[in-house]
């Protein structure tokens, strides 16, 4: 079974007193409806987790100036023939309301 290497985002926003938190719709071509999920990929050789997590934030928001706060956990889970060790990490932003969604490699929005 080939393992996959991975880091995934909590991505956090504070508002005065509150947390605001980032999660993406996506349309899911295969399964035709939309799903929700945090900012998660692969990472690359000779990459760090952390490093990792800050390329897929910018990839797939747009936000380029985050704060890797801490390791949140770890999981694992198989898809398809594939098992994904995932680094779950928090991360804050001081974006407002301008985040670039792009979903080129992942299917459309609506």
């Amino acid at each position: 079974m080939k393992i996959s290497n991975d880091a995934q985002a909590v991505i956090v926003r504070r508002d005065g007193d509150s947390f605001l938190f980032l999660i993406l719709k996506r349309f899911d071509k295969d399964k035709k409806e939309d799903h929700y999920r945090l900012v998660k990929g692969g990472i690359k050789r000779n990459e760090s987790a952390e490093r990792a997590i800050k390329r897929e934030v910018s990839e797939e928001t747009g936000i380029y100036n985050i704060e890797t706060i801490e390791p949140l956990c770890h999981y694992t889970y198989i898809g398809g023939d594939v098992c994904h060790e995932v680094d779950v990490f928090i991360v804050l932003s001081d974006v407002g309301d301008k985040i670039c969604v792009n979903s080129e490699e992942e299917g459309d929005l609506r």
